[in-house]
């Protein structure tokens, strides 16, 4: 709200953790430059972090905004955030340890990222299905083991499947901000679940 006027010029600086201020004028869109103000209104400025910083960056940040009408200016901060545009690193050696008549274990080397969010298993009959993640295929997440929100969680037993069948497991790493990586895809045919037969 502007009791002088009503539009006033409003910009933006970043600070990356310990850094100094930069302007904040490229890679945004929104409410910048000369804005009619409102005592109701939101004002909105988006942020293109990856294209900003490129695919490679992860640290904490700092935003401030600036609103001045010529004769008065007002700056508000936010907290500390996280821009994350980094991958997911380390996946790999995805294979399965074990089977059963109706379970595979499945072990891999785990991914070192800071704000990972769970690792996802895709399995099937149809290779094609698990690797696109459609058709048949089935997903595999930490609503089924929870230990797959863990980073450093490297093992889990995939259940309720068929006997006697041959299963295609793929596995991805994701972050909270839905970057994600995978590693080559896996198959296993589970036992037949018949007993050994003894007088």
């Amino acid at each position: 709200e502007d009791a002088d006027d009503n539009s006033v010029t409003v910009s933006a600086q970043y600070k990356i953790f310990s850094g100094s201020w930069q302007d904040l004028s490229t890679n945004i869109t929104g409410d910048t430059g000369t804005v009619t103000t409102s005592p109701t209104a939101n004002d909105t400025i988006i942020w293109d972090i990856k294209t900003a910083f490129g695919s490679n960056v992860d640290t904490s940040c700092f935003v401030r905004i600036i609103a001045d009408d010529g004769t008065d200016k007002d700056t508000t901060l936010s907290e500390s955030f996280s821009i994350d545009t980094r991958l997911p690193q380390g996946l790999g050696s995805f294979t399965n340890t074990d089977s059963t008549y109706n379970s595979v274990n499945l072990s891999w080397t785990s991914a070192t990222e800071t704000n990972f969010h769970e690792y996802k298993i895709w399995y099937g009959t149809t290779l094609a299905d698990v690797v696109n993640r459609t058709g048949d295929a089935v997903e595999w997440n930490s609503a089924n083991d929870a230990n797959l929100s863990n980073s450093v969680t490297s093992s889990t037993v995939v259940t309720g499947l068929n006997t006697t069948t041959k299963y295609y497991f793929k596995i991805w790493a994701v972050d909270d901000y839905n970057y994600e990586i995978t590693t080559a895809e896996d198959s296993c045919t589970t036992q037949d679940g018949v007993l050994p037969w003894s007088d």
